[in-house]
């Protein structure tokens, strides 16, 4: 149950208050805060009817075909990055599979605290490339 009690202090905001009746005041002015609540929404709700709703979101059923709305994207197989495009919508180093000068990524196994288990592989290609680097033997 609602308690009556009016704002105070309500018409201090208002800019031109001679442009309403003084009914429309007194109206507002004793409403209890549920009621005043669904007056400014339906108020709010009938200027979105006529000039549109200033603050509508993109809900990512745009057609502009840039999937920059934060919307879906397909993770399928011709994607080579993380298929966001806010998070990532570049396709940088991290996206190409390593050629042969780029250094191995570690592979870790179930147990990670053992250290890479490629770490020989990775130690071996590393000489390697050292060695055609500097022309070594």
């Amino acid at each position: 149950m609602a308690i009556h009690a009016p704002i105070t202090g309500a018409l201090s905001c208002a800019t031109v208050v001679s442009d309403y009746p003084a009914d429309f005041w007194r109206t507002l002015v004793n409403l209890d805060r549920l009621r005043l609540e669904g007056v400014i929404e339906m108020a709010i709700s009938l200027l979105d009817a006529d000039d549109g709703d200033p603050d509508l979101e993109p809900n990512g059923d745009e057609l502009d075909g840039t999937g920059g709305e934060d919307d879906f994207c397909n993770h399928s197989a011709y994607m080579s990055g993380p298929g966001c495009p806010i998070a990532d919508p570049d396709v940088g180093i991290d996206d190409v599979p390593r050629d042969r000068e780029a250094p191995l990524r570690p592979k870790y196994g179930i147990d990670q605290s053992a250290g890479p288990i490629n770490e020989v592989q990775a130690a071996r290609e590393w000489q390697e490339a050292q060695r055609r680097r500097y022309a070594i033997g």
